[in-house]
């Protein structure tokens, strides 16, 4: 009898990202731009979700440290799974923004 298991994401509580994330890393926000705008953790670079893998077979190595957020969760889960499926091995789902306390950047243009 063959067992399979559940791969789960990695998960980091989106409040320590200041604290854990380093130079090489990114912070995505899978928001939409104009979601972007309002409001987004300091040092995140604005991916929306329908072009994460575009960006990352462009940017990003496969074993670069991608941090990913959105606003409550679900983008980042299914953007992380795909991720991982292109080959991605260094891929962490912080969640949604919605649980975070830091003060957020608002000044984009």
């Amino acid at each position: 009898m063959q067992t399979f298991y559940k791969r789960e994401n990695k998960k980091v509580n989106i409040n320590n990202i200041n604290e854990i994330m380093s130079e090489n890393d990114f912070l995505i926000d899978l928001r939409s731009e104009s979601e972007f705008k309002e409001g987004t953790i300091p040092n995140s670079i604005n991916v929306p979700f329908l072009h994460i893998k575009d960006w990352a077979k462009n940017y990003a190595k496969l074993d670069t440290r991608i941090y990913l957020y959105c606003q409550n969760g679900a983008r980042s889960t299914n953007a992380a799974s795909a991720l991982k499926k292109l080959g991605y091995t260094n891929v962490i789902d912080l969640g949604g923004l919605n649980a975070y306390n830091g003060k957020l950047k608002t000044d984009m243009k």
